[in-house]
């Protein structure tokens, strides 16, 4: 077995030997057993052989795989089944484990997860968001094989609004530690004070005594800097009594600290050592950043005093064709394509995500907006116990186990709360539970956070209605109305007001209110809206703190047949970069800009949009490529942040319009259509700074695979985004859609997904052949845990076979 030490592999160079004997970890991802469930018999007694066991490695959504269901699932679901399954992992525990504590952690199943260890139960977690450890100790047989079962069930519908995916979609680690340690998340690290000479480190550390006697303590506490080098030491002293929990609380100073922020994301570690009649008996590490988060009502947020605007997207916790598997390689490429357009900050909606999309943010400098709930209600949950008597619990582990991410700068308790509409959950409340639009629930909340992590504001998404929950939609004659009505009841309990769509309102509510502050949870577009503009458009960034669209991945469920997605995002499943995302991006990017969209001709794409009567996520259906044979003219939108544009037609100008005269800051041109070369050259104070240029395809010749990097790590983890495209003689992207191509991988990867941005395609996610669309699809290859070359070829009828070869390397 390969065991390793907690955090030895980003401080391997800090922990020291002694450490292998002190606090060890594996990572019991790899190697389970598993199959779906059609009873709770099955659920209960699932330990048989059986012939239907098929072996799976973790992170794996159960519910990704095969045909999409009209019958039997909903929109909400993306029309993925919902069932129950049952995981089961043999291994043998080392001898040393014997008079130690052994715990599993699980950072996510979902849902109603039950464990058995050894044939007794010892766990069951309703929330399929929030992660759980369990003890093991008990039950434990060191030296001999041990049994590891999990069952969840996810047959209940409407426990989300969205794509939850189903089973152990996340991390899973085993953990053997002295009876002396510190428990899961029992650090906490705050910086009260920064400045460019100076930072005051406060860290309580928790001691757990689980052993037979009381026993003194020696804490040493050593702060790691982003360059390996020590550059802190603190220590304490304390008798821990049996069965006792123990809080140190140690202040440290670090001099001419290295900042966390947007573009230097510097993480520190503090090492927690742990000392029992002289022997060290436990090792803890602590990721964190040193950084100071502030907000204003006149000038929004502040990152170690500089001015700075939350610009980003709402997230949900998929990862597309992947579903739900929570992989780290994953979260990095979405976060790394969204910064690619300006995004600086993600909202988590609504509900506690992956602890390894937190560990990306904090490494890729993205500000969190973390947020626990959605609607307030039994939902998450399945119904079978009530809201009010889940949420103390399960606030207290979230703000725990995120508390320590420099990431996270706000704390959301919730997004469009039923409470604020007046509504309530009926099958545990009564009317007198919304009679206060969620006034009382808010306060309370915001109170519980205030006293367990103080050092960040506390917020809720508000659903976009005014005071007495009156909307605009239901005013449209009427505008006076909505906007003479204050603001919604809860905005006066909560440190900063994040409404939804609602940001055409800040301004007045900052003249009337000053003490309020302001971000636009959700945005949208706006498109033939009523009055309304795009979003971005109708806020003042001077003092507004941030804005989020929705959404900035696109992500499976909220769909209609025989649509998977979304489909309205900064980045479409194929991650690809639609027109919704050129434009916030010319909004978003602090760099020069400028990308040419047309106006797609595609009847059923301009059926589907003309038939929406709410229009307000969506954008005209357009795409960037100039191939258009048997048109005459194109409508085309050149999005910018420069000052003015020329458009350029096979070298001749079709004139230059500047950004200050156009509608809503984004330029249209309704010019001939004839084949060659389409260039747009942005100018700033007369000045060529950035041009893009699209060509008229020929037939395709080639398929190109061009990988999003070079080396796959072999930790049966790690992710290699293959780009696959249809292209002419010159090289030319050629924009067909249904074009067959059929994959094969060989190696130590698999094929884990494919996908081609089409949300329409009944095409599986998990397959070896995927149609193109506008000449592209995109493949995920996944490592297995051994070195050496993967190959992947690719055929397409009347084209030559592409081949790609990758290198699994040791990680």
């Amino acid at each position: 077995m390969n065991w390793v030490v907690l955090g030895s592999i980003s401080l391997s160079m800090v922990l020291s030997a002694q450490a292998s004997e002190t606090r060890t970890t594996k990572l019991l991802n790899f190697d389970w057993e598993f199959r779906h469930a059609d009873s709770v018999k099955d659920l209960t007694t699932a330990l048989g052989p059986g012939a239907d066991w098929r072996q799976v490695q973790l992170p794996h959504d159960a519910s990704i795989y095969g045909a999409f269901i009209r019958e039997g699932s909903d929109p909400s679901n993306g029309w993925r089944p919902r069932k129950a399954g049952v995981y089961r992992k043999r291994f043998v525990l080392p001898e040393k484990a014997k008079g130690r504590c052994v715990m599993v952690q699980f950072q996510g199943v979902y849902r109603d997860a039950r464990v058995w260890f050894n044939g007794v139960q010892v766990a069951h977690q309703r929330n399929g968001y929030l992660g759980f450890e369990t003890d093991l100790t008990p039950h434990m047989k060191p030296g001999e094989e041990n049994t590891l079962v999990v069952t969840y069930d996810n047959r209940k519908p409407g426990t989300s609004r969205w794509y939850t995916g189903e089973g152990i979609y996340r991390d899973v680690w085993l953990l053997i530690v002295a009876p002396l340690h510190v428990p899961l998340h029992g650090t906490y690290v705050t910086t009260p004070t920064v400045t460019p000479d100076l930072a005051r480190v406060d860290i309580t550390t928790e001691i757990r005594n689980s052993a037979s006697k009381e026993t003194h303590c020696r804490l040493l506490t050593e702060l790691i800097s982003p360059s390996g080098e020590t550059v802190a030491t603190a220590v304490a002293v304390a008798p821990v009594r049996i069965g006792e929990t123990y809080l140190f609380k140690q202040r440290l100073d670090v001099t001419a600290p290295a900042l966390w922020d947007l573009e230097h994301p510097q993480l520190y570690h503090a090492v927690s050592k742990i000392y029992r009649d002289g022997s060290l008996v436990d090792v803890y590490t602590t990721r964190f950043g040193i950084r100071e988060i502030r907000m204003t009502p006149d000038k929004g947020l502040l990152l170690n005093g500089k001015k700075v605007i939350a610009k980003g997207g709402n997230l949900h916790h998929d990862l597309g064709c992947l579903g739900t598997a929570a992989l780290k390689a994953g979260y990095e490429r979405h976060i790394d394509e969204l910064k690619a357009i300006g995004c600086n900050s993600m909202r988590l909606a609504h509900n506690p995500h992956a602890p390894v999309l937190l560990d990306v943010c904090d490494e890729k400098g993205i500000l969190v907006f973390d947020e626990l709930y959605d609607k307030w209600t039994s939902q998450f949950y399945g119904g079978d116990v009530s809201f009010e008597s889940q949420w103390p619990a399960d606030l207290r582990q979230f703000l725990r186990r995120d508390r320590n991410h420099p990431s996270v700068y706000i704390w959301s308790m919730g997004n469009e709360v039923l409470k604020q509409m007046g509504k309530y959950d009926e099958k545990f409340e009564t009317p007198e539970a919304a009679a206060d639009y969620g006034v009382g629930l808010m306060k309370r909340m915001a109170e519980f956070t205030h006293r367990f992590e103080p050092t960040r504001p506390v917020t809720a998404g508000l659903f976009p209605a005014r005071a007495d929950f009156t909307t605009e939609w239901d005013h449209w004659d009427d505008p006076e109305t909505f906007t003479s009505k204050p603001p919604a009841e809860m905005a006066f309990y909560m440190d900063v007001v994040s409404w939804n769509y609602t940001e055409n309102m800040f301004a007045q509510d900052h003249a009337d209110y000053p003490q309020l502050m302001f971000i636009a949870s959700e945005s949208a577009s706006n498109l033939e809206f009523g009055t309304r503009r795009p979003s971005w458009l109708e806020l003042d960034t001077t003092y507004v703190i941030g804005h989020y669209y929705w959404s900035g991945y696109d992500y499976l469920g909220e769909s209609s047949w025989p649509t998977k997605s979304w489909g309205r995002a900064f980045i479409d499943l194929a991650g690809w970069v639609t027109p919704i995302g050129r434009y916030y991006q010319s909004f978003y990017d602090e760099q020069p800009m400028v990308h040419i969209m047309v106006r797609d001709t595609d009847k059923a794409l301009n059926d589907w949009f003309n038939a929406m009567q709410n229009k307000r996520w969506n954008w005209y259906p357009m795409t960037d490529h100039w191939t258009w044979p048997g048109r005459d003219t194109a409508q085309v939108t050149t999005f910018t942040n420069c000052e003015e544009v020329e458009l350029f037609l096979n070298n001749k100008s079709m004139g230059v319009k500047r950004l200050a005269d156009a509608a809503d800051s984004h330029i249209d041109w309704e010019i001939p259509w004839v084949p060659g070369e389409l260039k747009a050259m942005a100018r700033n104070n007369g000045k060529l700074v950035r041009e893009h240029v699209l060509y008229t395809a020929d037939e395709p010749v080639a398929i190109q695979l061009t990988p999003h990097k070079e080396k796959l790590r072999a930790d049966g983890l790690d992710l290699v985004y293959v780009d696959v495209t249809l292209r002419d003689a010159k090289g030319c992207l050629v924009p067909l859609r249904g074009k067959k191509l059929h994959f094969n991988v060989t190696g130590p990867a698999i094929n884990a997904g494919v996908a081609n941005g089409c949300i329409a395609s009944n095409e599986l996610w998990q397959a070896d052949m995927r149609e193109t669309w506008d000449g592209r699809c995109r493949l995920v290859l996944r490592a297995q845990r051994d070195a050496g070359e993967v190959t992947v070829t690719v055929l397409a009828d009347n084209l030559n076979k592409a081949t790609l070869r990758i290198e699994a390397v040791e990680p």
